[in-house]
C-alpha cells in the first residue's frame, strides 16, 4: 500500500527520506530513496520502503518535501508511513507556501463497482443507463 500525491502547484517537487545524525547540531544525511512528483502531476509512492530503510539505517527518519534545493515540509517518518492508503493534496496557500492535504480515501459503493464494469459507463445520459441505475436500486434494497 502507499500514498498518492497529488501536485496541484506549479513546482516539480521531490519527496526524499532523511536520516538525523544528531538532532542538537542539526545534521543528518539523504538516504537515497527520491520520488519527484511534476507539476501538475501525480503518483503513487510504496510506504513500505520508507519502513525499510529506517531499518536499514537505524536512525530517526524525517520525509523531507523539496522544490530544487528548498525544503518546503518535513513530516516524521512514521507520520508520513501512517498516512499509507491515502491521498495527499499539495497545493499554494495564500502566504506562497505550500500545504498537504491527507484525505482517505472513500469506500466504493456495489452500484458504483457495477457501474464501472459496463462497458457505456462514460457515455452520456440515456434512456438505458436510467433504466439500468433504477434496476441495481430496485434490487439493492
Amino acid at each position: 500500500m502507499g500514498i498518492t500525491v497529488h501536485n496541484s502547484t506549479d513546482l516539480d517537487l521531490i519527496i526524499e527520506d532523511y536520516y538525523i545524525q544528531d538532532a542538537a547540531r542539526n545534521v543528518g544525511y539523504y538516504g537515497g530513496l527520491e520520488y519527484s512528483v511534476p507539476a501538475r502531476g501525480h503518483m503513487t509512492i510504496p510506504t513500505s520502503v520508507f519502513i525499510q530503510n529506517v531499518l536499514k539505517h537505524l536512525k530517526p527518519q524525517e520525509v523531507h518535501l523539496r522544490s530544487g534545493e528548498e525544503t518546503l515540509k518535513v513530516w516524521l517518518g512514521e507520520d508520513f508511513v501512517n498516512n499509507s492508503g491515502k491521498e495527499v493534496f499539495f497545493e499554494m496557500k495564500d502566504e506562497g507556501t505550500v500545504g498537504a492535504r491527507f484525505v482517505g480515501r472513500s469506500p466504493i459503493t456495489l452500484f458504483q463497482r457495477i457501474w464501472g464494469m459496463l462497458p457505456f459507463h462514460g457515455a452520456g445520459a440515456t434512456r438505458e443507463r436510467e433504466m439500468l441505475r433504477l434496476q441495481i436500486l430496485v434490487y439493492q434494497e
